[in-house]
């Protein structure tokens, strides 16, 4: 029999392989051709190849039944998305009518983990069981040369036909001529449907875009509601605790759907977590500590999510600190977008947990190593943070502006003096705390210390007669410690006073202002109470009166072994 291959079939062949033998020619018994001699393939035989690429629920649809949301694919609960689904066939109706000679296309963009691919192959499966007639290729670079063509020419003869083109990992080849031939081609009949981390020069043609911002999960989504239902009937603890956690989590991962899914699977199904869930602060305690993000849960989540942007981007936590002080640069916000970690409703970054995990990635660069010794008081530690992650700050990290996020400033004070501390200490572990607010301590500070840290801009005290609470009122603050809103026995509030001349806000019970630290910067002084014990405080501003190490030491016991030698105040 003659051989029936064509120059398509060797496109990805390699000497010695199961086509081509040693001298490149074709192992086809009585061919002996090399690949050119081929003949080309006709339309015909591309529609043909095009075969192995169609929707079949049985296939693609696999579910992993030994978990309930496995790393990639579908598990033991499968959400229903069904707004987003509603979402694509609204756009359907409404390119139609707008331009009823063209084709359709929509795109989904947003970070790893934000649920691209699954909300990719519900869409496959709710178009398939409108007679659509599906083909899926799991990544741009598997799409066979030619292939635009070949759906295009097929379109063309059966008109009657709806097809629909599903491309994951747009950005694996978004050189396809499949994309210019679909997007830009008069096919009222065809549907395309991409998706990707981040945008290509290919994806401004798709006519529907839906954007990180579209696919987190909101406290309101029917799937929420079913998911939250579906935990309580595992009676693995009492209903309300099992909204509360959800809530939690929701919030704290932005909606990012694959860590908030992860998260909750590990919570209510683990052994382990079960003793976490009988009380809410025990639960948060649990989350926020050094324990729990060593986890092998954690660090699956983290690296799922974050790790290829890191490597992508080294200098991701810089960027997010200039976008939190209002300091972004021209592509910063493009940058985060790009990486999926800017949620463009809310003009924020995505969550708390992407944040610790910038944290998280931040590189030692102190040249002479600090590490906290548990030979220290706790107080003492928590002291000795708050003055060397102050002293290593940048002058830019102090003046920050209106972000775009709308951020209270001083959270972007904290970020930038937290990214200090992990360059700078060996062995601290600290969890910055952006939900439920009101709720949660702004750092959490767990390993050789075992305290909250509040941060507040330009205090303020309560007004006597009960004027309306301000939200840096620092007796506020405080109190949030003492009725134990805040679940932790050790605490500390550090308070940038950045007006000019700015006096020294302390609370009106003085039984606690050793408690309160404030960095005022006009005189680049760092007080505790009233006492002063740094000037300069940062090294990098200008000090009118620095003040002697020795005067300094007179107050305070400075610890000897934080660099392994006596390390002075000034």
């Amino acid at each position: 029999m003659a051989c029936q291959l064509t120059t398509a079939d060797f496109a990805t062949q390699k000497a010695d392989g199961p086509l081509l033998d040693a001298t490149w020619k074709c192992r086809v018994p009585g061919c002996g051709k090399v690949p050119g001699e081929h003949p080309t393939p006709t339309i015909q035989d591309k529609q043909w190849l095009l075969n192995a690429f169609r929707w079949t629920n049985e296939g693609k649809f696999a579910k992993d039944e030994g978990n309930y949301f496995p790393i990639y694919g579908f598990g033991k609960y499968v959400f229903k998305r069904q707004g987003i689904i509603d979402e694509v066939f609204s756009a359907i109706d409404n390119q139609l009518e707008l331009q009823p000679l063209n084709s359709t296309s929509v795109y989904l963009t947003g970070c790893r983990g934000s649920g691209k691919t699954s909300n990719l192959m519900l869409i496959a499966r709710d178009l398939k069981s409108k007679n659509w007639e599906v083909y899926f290729f799991s990544s741009a670079a598997a799409i066979p040369d030619g292939a635009g063509a070949a759906l295009t020419a097929y379109a063309v003869q059966n008109k009657n036909k709806k097809i629909a083109v599903m491309v994951d990992d747009v950005g694996s080849n978004p050189e396809s001529h499949l994309f210019i031939d679909l997007l830009k081609g008069q096919l009222p009949n065809v549907l395309t449907v991409g998706a990707a981390v981040g945008q290509f020069y290919i994806t401004c043609n798709f006519r529907k875009k839906l954007h990180t911002s579209d696919l987190v999960l909101r406290e309101g989504d029917q799937d929420v509601l079913d998911l939250i239902a579906h935990w309580k009937t595992k009676e693995v603890a009492s209903p309300e605790m099992v909204v509360h956690v959800s809530m939690f989590l929701l919030n704290h991962c932005g909606g990012h759907v694959y860590p908030v899914l992860a998260f909750m699977e590990y919570v209510f199904t683990h052994p382990e977590a079960k003793e976490y869930l009988a009380d809410e602060k025990e639960f948060r305690r649990h989350f926020f500590s050094q324990t729990f993000v060593r986890s092998t849960i954690y660090r699956q989540v983290c690296s799922r999510c974050f790790d290829d942007g890191m490597a992508i981007e080294p200098n991701s936590a810089k960027t997010v600190s200039r976008v939190l002080s209002g300091r972004e640069e021209d592509n910063d916000i493009g940058t985060l977008t790009r990486m999926g970690w800017w949620d463009s409703e809310k003009q924020d970054v995505l969550s708390a947990l992407l944040l610790n995990a910038c944290l998280n990635y931040v590189k030692f660069t102190d040249p002479t190593p600090m590490y906290l010794d548990q030979n220290f008081s706790q107080e003492q530690n928590l002291e000795n943070l708050i003055i060397e992650g102050l002293f290593a700050m940048e002058p830019h990290e102090l003046t920050c502006a209106t972000n775009a996020s709308g951020w209270p400033v001083e959270n972007a004070l904290s970020f930038n003096w937290a990214f200090r501390v992990k360059a700078r200490f060996i062995n601290v572990h600290l969890e910055f705390q952006k939900t439920f607010p009101r709720k949660l301590v702004d750092f959490y500070v767990n390993g050789n210390i075992d305290a909250g840290l509040e941060m507040l801009r330009n205090a303020t005290q309560t007004v006597k007669d009960g004027a309306r609470e301000q939200s840096q009122d620092i007796d506020e603050h405080l109190e949030r410690f003492l009725t134990r809103s805040y679940n932790v026995d050790r605490f500390a509030l550090l308070n940038f006073a950045m007006n000019a001349k700015e006096a020294i806000v302390l609370p009106r019970d003085d039984a606690h202002h050793d408690k309160v630290y404030t960095y005022q910067h006009s005189t680049n002084s760092l007080y505790r109470g009233k006492t002063l014990i740094r000037a300069p405080a940062v090294a990098k501003l200008p000090c009118p009166a620095p003040i002697p190490i020795a005067k300094l030491e007179e107050d305070r016991v400075v610890p000897e072994r934080l660099t392994g030698r006596k390390r002075g105040l000034g």
